[in-house]
């Protein structure tokens, strides 16, 4: 079984919204954090946060040019 727990602050006046996401993998031994390689620190998050993100790592895709508008009336 999997269960998250997603604790929250949010300070509605400051603008402040901050959501935790645990993903914990329960098993037949105990419990396994399966995202507990996510950083927690406000300086390994930022850090993370200043990468790259997956899509720009990728070069895209080149534009294709739309198909010709037929005019069907007559």
């Amino acid at each position: 079984m999997v269960l998250t727990i997603e604790p929250a602050l949010t300070i509605p006046e400051d603008r402040v919204y901050i959501r935790l996401e645990d993903v914990i993998l329960i098993t037949e031994s105990g419990y396994e954090n399966l995202s507990s390689f996510v950083p927690i620190e406000m300086d390994a998050i930022e850090k993370v946060m200043a990468e790259p993100g997956m899509f720009e790592k990728y070069v895209p895709r080149k534009a294709t040019t739309p198909p010709a508008i037929v005019n069907r009336e007559r």
